[in-house]
């Protein structure tokens, strides 16, 4: 995680059907799309299209404006 001129940090937890939904590769393009960067710190993964995914992320941006837009 790029975040030496980051000054806001969050944490952030997503659970469902991340992967086979695309929906960690929306959460992501938005993080990227405000300036923020991300670092994943738990992830787990589903074995059957029955269980969901989890994922805990620590997202840092510049300012207070791009937490809220996230």
């Amino acid at each position: 995680m790029d975040s030496l001129n980051k000054k806001y940090i969050v944490s952030i937890s997503l659970s469902g059907h991340l992967f086979d939904q695309f929906l960690i590769n929306k959460a992501l393009d938005k993080i990227e799309a405000a300036n923020g960067s991300f670092l994943f710190v738990k992830c787990q993964v589903g074995q059957s299209t029955s269980t969901k995914c989890y994922s805990d992320l620590k997202v840092s941006t510049i300012n207070a404006l791009s937490v809220l837009i996230l």
